[in-house]
């Protein structure tokens, strides 16, 4: 899927000026492109099941805004770009019965970067200012079973360990500056019971 959106001005009007009219100085373009693309690859071995799952994501946003203060001779403007990338995956193995006994196991992954930069100035030459650049790098193994105690009744316990990754740092930035890292960890157990008491009702805790 690819969406994009380019506009030579802004799309506004002044209050107290002529009909459809404005009082900027320089033009204000927008641009918007937006890129999305998913990939699924699955297969069944009877009760088994494989499962891939992928996306990404690409946008880039540009904009320049009007920014001449009242009664200056010479036009100033704000310009300021967005580029943003992402990219997911989630892969499983399951199984499951008529029972509702089974397992699964996968591992999932996320990668996420935003680089935001900004400039002031004339329009022939802004100059630029400080920008920004943050990233996420996310990944999780994951593993959940369950077993029948009785007739209807399953229990399930399940795992998951997630790791993150972020950093953030500024752009155009003095060398003294360092870059704020993170790195998180996060452990989750589950336990749950379910209990079908007939075809169309089934009672669960978790």
């Amino acid at each position: 899927l690819q969406q994009n959106i380019n506009s030579a001005d802004g799309q506004y009007a002044e209050r107290g000026l002529p009909l459809l009219t404005r009082s900027n100085r320089v033009a204000q373009p927008f641009d918007n492109d937006y890129l999305l693309a998913h990939l699924r690859v699955a297969r069944d071995w009877g009760a088994t099941s494989f499962l891939s799952a992928s996306g990404f994501v690409r946008h880039r946003v540009r904009s320049r805004f009007d920014f001449t203060r009242d009664g200056a001779s010479n036009p100033r403007v704000f310009d300021q770009a967005n580029h943003i990338n992402l990219l997911t995956n989630e892969t499983r193995l399951s199984r499951q019965d008529s029972e509702g006994q089974g397992w699964v196991v996968g591992a999932s992954i996320l990668y996420d970067r935003e680089r935001l930069t900004r400039a002031i100035g004339a329009p022939a030459a802004p100059t630029r200012i400080l920008g920004l650049s943050n990233s996420v790098t996310e990944g999780a193994l994951f593993g959940e079973a369950g077993r029948m105690l009785l007739p209807g009744l399953v229990a399930t316990a399940g795992l998951r360990v997630e790791y993150a990754h972020l950093v953030g740092e500024p752009l155009d930035r003095p060398a003294h500056v360092g870059e704020p890292r993170r790195d998180e960890v996060a452990v989750l157990p589950s336990l749950s019971l379910s209990w079908r008491v007939d075809p169309r009702l089934m009672l669960f805790t978790r």
